[in-house]
């Protein structure tokens, strides 16, 4: 047989072999939607979608459209016009149009396709925009996972890993360390409000995190180091206010040398004249984010320390504390 007679025959193989399986995605059940599935969008950013057979495009809300533009995950050459769209509740509503230029879900990956804007918040939804171009998709309930073009034999791959965008350090971690898109999200909105929001993890098994954030526009960049598992967890606390221009969240982080600030030089803000501030360390600090969403904080907050994070509990260390023996 000839070498390329061969190549040819292994090449058909190799072929036959990779749509002999279905994909296996594991489903996102972390706030109690047993629907939900990580997407790799544009090979920028991961986003949480639901899946809704019942939905025309894949939707995203204004304010993650936004964030998408800021960021340039999304840029204007992506829109395409404005589209009536009948509601649940039977009314109309034009939505603007755009072209996701690649969605990755699991190992499928899909180019051109069909996204619109919503003007209320609520979930991202995977319609029928991605749905409908797969060859065969199933929610297997007793595993939890999303088979994507299934066979008939039902073979199946091994599961997805989730895909992950490296904010920093990372990807997936050692034994032990925190890793995963939606760990790397939770961490982002927990710790600047926004799921896209400049974090990197510099030692995973550590739990410590790099954060980067602008008072104002023309403010130079304030850059801070926390150490998670420093943080005294029956010691800190998520407080939500109702304020004015907008409510609040804010969390406190304390314990021992939770954070560490780095030098900033000194700056003028409008009549402001703002004086350098030297590298230090301090045993608290104090979040404060623009949110009425204080569940979601919350939820944050549970599934770093549940995930790789550890943290410290002075309360449940008294508690458990063995008692010295008296003679």
């Amino acid at each position: 047989m000839s070498p390329v007679a061969f190549l040819a025959i292994i090449t058909l193989m190799l072929s036959i072999g990779r749509v002999a399986l279905a994909d296996a995605v594991r489903l996102d059940s972390a706030d109690g939607e047993l629907f939900a599935v990580p997407v790799l969008v544009n090979d920028k950013t991961v986003l949480r979608f639901t899946i809704d057979s019942a939905s025309s495009d894949v939707s995203i809300s204004e304010n993650v459209f936004s964030t998408l533009m800021r960021t340039g995950a999304l840029d204007p050459g992506d829109m395409i016009d404005t589209q009536n769209y009948r509601l649940a509740n039977g009314t109309e509503q034009k939505s603007p149009r755009f072209r996701f230029r690649s969605l990755r879900v699991g190992n499928v990956e899909l180019h051109d396709v069909i996204g619109s804007i919503v003007t209320q918040d609520g979930d991202l939804l995977l319609g029928q925009s991605f749905l409908s171009r797969l060859k065969s998709w199933s929610i297997d309930n007793e595993r939890h996972v999303l088979l994507l073009n299934e066979p008939e034999g039902g073979a199946q791959r091994p599961l997805a890993e989730s895909p992950v965008i490296d904010r920093g350090a990372g990807g997936h971690g050692a034994a032990g360390e925190p890793s995963g898109s939606l760990f790397r999200e939770s961490l982002a909105y927990l710790l600047t409000g926004d799921d896209l929001g400049s974090v990197r993890v510099v030692n995973g098994a550590q739990c410590v995190v790099e954060v980067r954030h602008r008072v104002w526009p023309d403010a130079p960049e304030l850059v801070s180091v926390i150490h998670l598992n420093n943080v005294d967890r029956s010691l800190s606390s998520i407080r939500a206010f109702q304020d004015v221009p907008k409510n609040r969240v804010d969390i406190t982080l304390r314990g021992n040398s939770v954070i560490d600030y780095l030098a900033r030089p000194a700056y003028i803000h409008g009549s402001q004249k703002l004086p350098a501030i030297p590298a230090h360390t301090a045993p608290e600090t104090t979040i404060t984010l623009y949110t009425d969403d204080v569940s979601r904080v919350q939820n944050a907050w549970d599934y770093i320390y549940s995930h790789g994070c550890k943290g410290s509990d002075s309360l449940r260390s008294a508690r458990t504390a063995v008692p010295e023996s008296r003679s």
